[in-house]
């Protein structure tokens, strides 16, 4: 066999290699060794998740083309491949839809679909309810028992008619420790109920996501130590109408607790009132210096252009005030 003739297989089949990669405009939507045909399925799934939600929600939306979706979704499903244009429809049509729907996507549409009973109790989501629910339950089971543990130490004493001092000592002890621990009681509390209405909030507008579940826990753990924290700055909270309303320590746990911008907020306005550095200070200073000196440098200015006597001597008493005050 001659060389040409062997190196004719050889030929025909670098063509043929050739010929079958160089349809550059196809994507492979089957599935490759690169994982392409995969993230075109996730992409077309992701895309169903929320054409599904507008279905439900008010009907698929008319201001988006979504040929290019169905053209695909049909060649996929026969194993075919996707020109880039088609592949690129589809992109848009994913992000005309996420901008549609803001703060909607498809794994918080999968975290808040019940399953087949209308329930979601094995779902990641379904779990957290519960724990959070339990959580809450036990939280308000501890203030309610350290209440009724306070209550009963005030009413029911030993008589004084007997020598009860050792316990007495240790019922004051007892009460103290609960009167302190009261406030991070009530602000794990209103923690709680934030974090309760967060979520019926996200979940009845299908965007919660558990990804933030850590978020909600560090939100717990905040609003129990602002409870705790509030009481050492605030006793009393001003009214629109200038006057005080005195709190309990509980009240004001419980309000930090849910919202813990009140407890920021007020250690803000400690700092600010109690910690103005001798910086802050100069600056303040350096400022009005320029200011008096700009003023000066005007009036200078109109005294020279002044005729009335007596107007000139008072703006030399102005100018002389403004330069005695620059100077201390």
């Amino acid at each position: 066999m001659s060389s040409s003739e062997q190196e004719g297989p050889r030929r025909d089949r670098r063509d043929d290699d050739a010929d079958g990669g160089s349809d550059s405009d196809n994507v492979n939507g089957n599935g490759s060794e690169d994982g392409c045909g995969e993230r075109i399925r996730k992409l077309l799934d992701d895309t169903t998740a929320l054409l599904d939600y507008a279905q439900e929600f008010e009907g698929y939306p008319p201001e988006i083309d979504l040929t290019a979706y169905f053209v695909a979704k049909e060649k996929t499903d026969r194993k075919e491949l996707l020109t880039t244009e088609e592949l690129a429809g589809v992109v848009d049509c994913y992000r005309r839809l996420s901008r549609l729907y803001p703060g909607i996507s498809p794994r918080t549409l999968a975290a808040t679909r019940p399953d087949s009973d209308g329930r979601m109790r094995d779902s990641r989501t379904g779990k957290y309810l519960i724990r959070l629910w339990w959580w809450t339950g036990a939280v308000v089971m501890a203030v309610i028992g350290s209440n009724v543990l306070m209550y009963a130490i005030d009413t029911g004493r030993p008589s004084s008619g007997l020598d009860w001092t050792h316990w007495n000592t240790a019922l004051d002890f007892i009460y103290e420790g609960l009167r302190h621990t009261e406030p991070f009681l009530y602000g794990a509390l209103g923690a709680f109920a934030f974090v309760l209405r967060v979520t019926a909030t996200r979940l009845y507008s299908r965007t919660f996501d558990p990804a933030r579940i850590g978020e909600h826990v560090n939100r717990i753990v905040l609003g129990t130590l602002s409870g705790g924290a509030i009481v050492l700055f605030v006793s009393q909270i001003p009214t629109d109408q200038g006057a005080q309303v005195a709190l309990s320590g509980a009240a004001l746990g419980f309000l930090a607790g849910y919202s813990i911008d009140f407890l920021f907020g007020t250690l803000d306005r400690v700092i600010c009132a109690l910690l103005a550095n001798d910086a802050g200070d100069k600056t303040v200073k350096a400022a009005r210096a320029r200011r008096d000196a700009d003023v000066v440098q005007v009036l200078d200015d109109l005294v020279a252009e002044q005729p009335d006597g007596e107007a000139r001597r008072r703006l030399g008493e102005v100018i002389e005030t403004l330069r005695q005050r620059h100077q201390a």
